[in-house]
């Protein structure tokens, strides 16, 4: 299932679609310019969510 922002929009072709999409973080709306840029910011979320303290582990 695609995020909203990751549809196709209607001014662009499927392979300018995919071109994007992959530029595009997984968690939130930010295009970065290049693939390498989008991969470092998506490692910003992961971080931020492994931090976290799991269910059950509350002292």
């Amino acid at each position: 299932m695609l995020k909203p922002w990751m549809h196709r929009r209607a001014d662009e072709t499927e392979r300018e679609a995919m071109a994007r999409r992959s530029r595009t973080c997984f968690y939130c709306p930010r295009e970065d310019a290049t693939v390498a840029e989008s991969l470092e910011h998506e490692k910003t979320h992961e971080t931020r969510r492994s931090r976290k303290t799991p269910r059950g582990d509350e002292s």
